[in-house]
């Protein structure tokens, strides 16, 4: 979405005063486009509920004062339920956030750092650290076209984790429930690395480092390997 699009956002606050979610809406086409927590709760309470998307329009103008902290295009420390983010955090959807969050913990060795629970029970946000690195995942909203990978029949990105002994947690997905996307093996760029799909349709692929191997030699191995070679 263009920052010259109309658009007003709502903010939804619980009875503290504190942000639950920011419902972005185009004005034009009366759709949500997006709904997000990128904002201080300190700036918005004297906002309160808001609850009525119709009455957005006339509250544009207010609504972006507070909502926009910084010029389009310039990247600013978000938060999401009280969690500073970094400058790029993935977000996941699945079907049971909070069963996926133990899983994450369990198999993968995240720690939750913050939950929002809306209070229909659908759960927004959980906020896991893995390492220096932080994911959210959040619930299905079939309304609004935000689905799983369970629910489109699949996924098409992955995710690279970092460990210590690729072999130990490869074993512990595959006991919890993860199927083999691609079988643990020796690549060519210097990691023993492999790929599975989660109870929850994710891939994830686990890299152990093994040894360091120079930007050249990668591009002329990943070159044989893709039967791209020179000849």
């Amino acid at each position: 979405m263009s920052c010259a699009q109309a658009t007003a956002e709502a903010l939804y606050l619980d009875a503290q005063q504190r942000l639950i979610a920011l419902v972005v809406l185009d004005i034009a086409a009366g759709q949500i486009t997006s709904i997000s927590a990128t904002v201080n709760p300190d700036k918005l309470a004297h906002l309160g509920p808001v609850g009525d998307l119709t009455s957005l329009p006339g509250r544009r103008d207010e609504l972006r004062r507070c909502c926009h902290l910084a010029p389009c295009g310039e990247h600013v420390p978000a938060r999401f339920g009280g969690t500073s983010m970094g400058t790029l955090t993935p977000h996941l959807v699945t079907r049971d956030p909070a069963v996926a969050a133990a899983w994450y913990g369990e198999v993968l060795g995240a720690t939750e750092e913050g939950r929002i629970t809306l209070p229909g029970g659908h759960v927004l946000s959980v906020d896991l650290r893995f390492g220096d690195s932080r994911l959210a995942i959040g619930d299905e909203f079939p309304d609004l076209g935000i689905v799983s990978p369970l629910t489109l029949g699949g996924t098409y990105g992955a995710l690279h984790l970092a460990v210590a002994d690729a072999a130990a947690v490869w074993q512990k997905a595959l006991e919890a429930g993860a199927k083999v996307f691609e079988p643990l093996h020796e690549a060519f760029w210097g990691d023993y690395t492999g790929q599975f799909i989660d109870p929850f349709g994710h891939r994830w692929a686990i890299d152990q480092h093994l040894r360091d191997v120079s930007p050249g030699e990668v591009a002329r191995l990943a070159a044989e390997a893709f039967g791209e070679g020179s000849g």
